[in-house]
C-alpha cells in the first residue's frame, strides 16, 4: 500500500511540474517574445536612422 502512495505522489508532482513548465512556455511565447522582437526592431530602426544621418552629413548618398 505504501508503494502505491509513493507512486501516486511522484505522479502528482510530475503533473504539477509539467503544468508549471507549460505555463512558463506559454508566458514566454505570448509576452516575452513580442517584447524582445520589438526591442530588436527598435534597435534596427535606430541604427538605420543614424547610418542615414551619418551618410548624409558626409555628403554620401545612396
Amino acid at each position: 500500500m505504501r508503494r502505491k502512495r509513493r507512486a501516486q505522489s511522484i505522479l502528482e508532482y510530475t503533473l504539477i511540474l509539467s503544468a508549471i513548465i507549460a505555463g512558463i512556455i506559454f508566458a514566454a511565447r505570448t509576452m516575452v517574445k513580442p517584447a524582445v522582437e520589438q526591442s530588436f526592431t527598435d534597435a534596427t530602426d535606430s541604427m538605420n536612422r543614424m547610418t542615414s544621418k551619418f551618410s548624409s552629413q558626409l555628403g554620401g548618398g545612396e
